[in-house]
């Protein structure tokens, strides 16, 4: 705050540095809140003018067809979302148009029953389907988990890997170094096609911190604590 402005008015204390809040004449402050809620309302009338909310019908497809499968592309709705993002993974047909209300009917007049072996709705095609649902929750599941990971407060020395200035003969006695950054872009490229496989890789990491550094140090004693802290959310992942 300029001296100007403050001296005279209140008491100068040797060392201190005053600060200011500039408050808006534009503003009743004694009604903020109310304000905020208008603001928030106009940016909620704002978006549903861009973007208006659909409503799908509900499906009755299970009810008509007791035992059979339904491919989410199938869904009313489901195929429209994300269209360049992780839920085109799980539609093993590409962009598929919704099923009649009420009918029960994928597009192209076929049920949806397993039974069924010619189309992308037949027994391969389901298969194709399923097996694409699997890897894209694993793939979710795994990105949350490394996420989880790194937040740790402990995690910071198993985020990036290990620089050679800190560490000069690491790479001499890690053969096969690994780290939270590493395994973030495995998953993002697929490779982690089963629990196991990423199992692998996070136990790799830890062990790498052991055998590098002794018992009596920090690093092993945070490597021992975050495989603890991960390792039960890692089992209670799903089988894939």
């Amino acid at each position: 705050m300029p001296r100007d402005r403050w001296l005279g008015y209140i008491k100068d204390y040797d060392g201190g540095t005053l600060m200011e809040c500039r408050l808006s004449t534009r503003i009743n402050y004694l009604k903020l809140s109310q304000l905020l809620a208008l603001q928030k309302l106009a940016v909620k009338r704002r978006i549903e003018q861009s973007a208006p909310s659909v409503v799908c019908p509900s499906l009755s497809f299970w009810k008509e067809n007791p035992g059979q499968l339904l491919m989410p592309s199938a869904i009313p709705g489901l195929a429209e979302l994300n269209k360049n993002g992780e839920l085109s993974l799980l539609l093993s047909s590409g962009r598929v148009g919704a099923a009649p209300q009420g009918s029960g009917a994928l597009p192209g007049g076929r049920t949806g029953a397993l039974g069924s072996k010619k189309g992308p709705f037949g027994r391969a095609g389901f298969a194709k389907g399923e097996k694409g649902l699997r890897a894209a929750s694993l793939k979710a599941q795994i990105a949350a988990l490394l996420s989880t990971l790194e937040k740790h407060s402990s995690s910071w020395p198993f985020r990036r890997p290990v620089s050679v200035s800190e560490a000069p003969d690491y790479y001499e006695v890690v053969r096969k170094p690994i780290d939270i950054s590493t395994m973030k872009k495995r998953n993002r490229n697929g490779d982690y096609r089963t629990k196991e496989a990423f199992q692998e890789d996070l136990l790799l990491m830890f062990d790498n911190c052991r055998v590098y550094n002794s018992p009596d140090t920090i690093y092993y004693k945070y490597a021992d604590e975050l495989q603890a802290f991960i390792w039960p959310k890692v089992e209670a992942l799903g089988s894939f």
